[in-house]
């Protein structure tokens, strides 16, 4: 369960992109550089789940698209799926979980690097995992108030013309790679 809990945490806190390399516009919080539709980079996403888990050696697969739009709202829109393999007890395990809804937050802001905010509530990404092995099917499902994780510290995030990364989600490490939609 521990894996399942690195991935929801990880999938709902990161998404994004800038750095301070746009410039703020006149008297705005919004990186003029970030404004827009991204996709996440799922095969690098689900590549990195493995390395933030207790498990060596696993390896992970993503499909599916997250969506960000960066406009007045910032709005995420999960419809993926990620398998990541381990071995559990010297149990070869995979961790099966789909991501389906969407987050938002007219709060979002830019300042120095960081993207912060709060998301609203009222949106919903529902999480289904399911784990198994030669031993056990263990099915969890999950609803998340739409919680980005934007509050606090905040995310580091860097952004240059059609590419942006996204960092620090969840203290786990990964950083996400949008693409210009």
């Amino acid at each position: 369960m521990i894996v399942a809990g690195v991935l929801m945490a990880s999938a709902l806190t990161t998404t994004a992109c800038g750095s301070g390399e746009g410039s703020q516009t006149s008297g705005g919080d919004h990186d003029p550089c970030l404004l827009g539709t991204w996709t996440v980079d799922m095969p690098d996403l689900a590549g990195q789940f493995p390395k933030v888990l207790p498990y060596p050696g696993g390896t992970g697969q993503g499909t599916g698209t997250v969506t960000v739009t960066f406009a007045d709202q910032l709005t995420v829109a999960y419809a993926d799926h990620f398998d990541v393999s381990v071995s559990i007890g010297g149990f070869p395990s995979v961790m099966s979980v789909d991501y389906q809804g969407s987050a938002a937050s007219s709060q979002w802001r830019t300042a120095g690097g960081m993207l912060t905010g709060a998301m609203d509530a009222g949106k919903a990404v529902t999480i289904d995992a399911v784990l198994k092995n030669a031993y056990t099917s263990k099915s969890v499902d999950a609803p998340a108030g739409g919680d980005l994780q934007l509050s606090g510290e905040g995310r580091a995030y860097a952004c240059s013309g059609g590419t942006a990364t996204i960092s620090g989600q969840n203290q786990t490490g990964i950083t996400w790679k949008l693409s210009k939609a």
